[in-house]
């Protein structure tokens, strides 16, 4: 894709740029609440499902106009890079939780403060897509979106990695600050710094191996469902 710079800048920012317009179109709905945005950021997940159809639908449009599809790498799974993913599980899952849990306790002295700001009471029905289409939506498209589909395009404007890798890795990390958004600069902190050690892994991994996507994804998917779980359990 022949893209230019300020394309390459919308890409990047796009899903906190979305997550915004809909936390804000939620808030004129429930206009008549108190605190009416804040709120508004209790259906985070149900925004980030519609952004992800959008990302989807754009990746799946891309891929048709290159003849090239990011999601060609399902195709090409060996036995090989189930070994190579067997090796790195066990530190992908430290940094997943481990700089979360480290940041909890020191800004919050609350190792479930996560917890507190991602889940809400919420119909059954929400609740269950919350659990299952959310999950895998957010799989197939976070991870791919950064590192399949606007990586390649920084690496057609510059070769060193330090750009290409890590503009993907800041906003994969960053954007979770926007879901759901809120005005107080220790939260914007906390979120944004809780997943960054996970983004820089999987960077590096996908820039070193990119076979090992599939595998991502998978665990991608597990870890958000296991979220929403939470509040199926008594």
């Amino acid at each position: 894709m022949n893209t230019s710079k300020r394309h390459i800048a919308i890409f990047l920012s796009s899903r906190i740029l979305l997550m915004l317009c809909l936390q804000s179109l939620m808030a004129l709905i429930l206009i008549q609440s108190d605190h009416a945005f804040e709120r508004a950021g209790t259906y985070w997940a149900t925004q980030l499902t519609i952004v992800n159809v959008f990302l989807l639908w754009l990746m799946i449009r891309a891929g048709k106009r290159e003849t090239r599809n990011v999601f060609d790498l399902f195709k090409t799974m060996s036995k090989k890079d189930t070994v190579f993913f067997l090796k790195v599980l066990i530190p992908l899952v430290i940094v997943a939780m481990g700089p979360n849990m480290i940041l909890s306790i020191l800004l919050y002295q609350d190792p479930q403060i996560g917890a507190t700001f991602l889940l809400s009471d919420m119909p059954l029905g929400l609740l269950l897509m919350n659990v299952t289409l959310f999950p895998v939506l957010q799989g197939l498209v976070e991870l791919p979106f950064y590192f399949l589909f606007v990586m390649p395009m920084i690496k057609t404007k510059t070769t060193n990695p330090w750009i290409f890798i890590g503009l993907p890795v800041l906003f994969l990390s960053i954007q979770h600050a926007f879901m759901p958004f809120r005005a107080d600069f220790v939260y914007m902190i906390y979120r944004s710094l809780m997943f960054l050690p996970f983004a820089l892994l999987i960077g590096w991994l996908v820039h070193k191996r990119p076979r090992i996507m599939p595998y991502l994804v998978g665990l991608h998917v597990l870890m958000n469902a296991s979220l929403f779980l939470m509040l199926l359990i008594p």
